[in-house]
């Protein structure tokens, strides 16, 4: 009541709709409130339509995507791009609105839309054949009990075979209530699978600070917060800061995160 009356806040009802999701309000058998978000009829479309379009049934798939594939860039002529494209967009809408799961094999096809080619709708039908047995085509957000951020990063060393540019990966979480995401090409190269990491667990700790910060404004937050590394170098890195001739070639913005592990904010 208190936060209603300070920001002048209307009530106006549980939201049912917005931008095709469908929302779901209930309690579950532990007593928690969730709301559960989801696309069925929107995705449930898209299979029909790639189904009538390569006139047969899509086979079902457990994974999104083939793992270890890695695709090339296509030189020569882009095969029934307008399609590519129209597929690829519906289901990239779904990806950033609701399925952090079919994020990296969208994020995949997406990097193509100039010039595809039939491997390319390859992991197209893999991906549409994993949506079209998806169980729950959305997120359910339950209700956290306390207001502990939690973020987890990691990244795809060598997932460009051109340019050999890094993907990062990053999960944002209020004590295991997912809060955003993303899945993004690094514009720079890195020399190792360490700077890698380092990079994005620098990236995924402004996040975390941001939303610390927007929590504090509330006074919400609940600090220390936690993020997740699987790298040791990484790791290492974030909390040593003494250089050496095998870790000065780091940008020194990078080391924003050794900052973060110093103060009250903690990662």
């Amino acid at each position: 009541d208190g936060l209603e009356n300070r920001f002048k806040i209307t009530r106006d009802g549980e939201i049912s709709k917005h931008l095709d999701i469908l929302y779901e309000w209930g309690t579950d058998t532990n007593s928690k409130n969730y709301c559960k978000a989801t696309m069925n009829n929107k995705i449930e479309a898209v299979v029909e339509a790639y189904e009538k379009y390569i006139d047969k049934n899509v086979n079902a798939y457990d994974t999104p995507e083939t793992p270890g594939l890695y695709l090339d860039k296509h030189e020569g002529d882009p095969v029934i791009i307008n399609k590519y494209r129209s597929f690829v967009g519906k289901i990239t809408f779904f990806t950033t609105k609701l399925s952090p799961k079919t994020g990296s094999a969208t994020r995949t096809l997406s990097g193509h839309m100039s010039s595809p080619d039939p491997l390319h709708w390859k992991l197209m039908d893999r991906l549409i054949g994993y949506l079209k047995v998806m169980k729950q085509k959305g997120i359910l957000y339950v209700k956290p009990e306390f207001l502990k951020t939690a973020f987890l990063a990691h990244t795809d060393y060598g997932n460009c075979k051109g340019a050999r540019r890094i993907v990062g990966f990053s999960f944002i979480t209020i004590v295991g209530c997912i809060f955003d995401y993303w899945m993004a090409k690094y514009h720079s190269v890195s020399d190792s699978s360490c700077e890698s990491e380092y990079k994005e667990l620098e990236k995924c700790a402004e996040g975390e600070l941001l939303l610390q910060m927007m929590l504090g404004e509330f006074n919400l937050d609940d600090l220390p917060g936690v993020t997740g590394e699987d790298n040791h170098g990484a790791i290492f890195l974030s909390k040593n800061k003494q250089e050496s001739e095998h870790t000065k070639h780091n940008d020194l913005k990078y080391h924003f995160i050794r900052k973060l592990t110093d103060n009250r904010y903690g990662v």
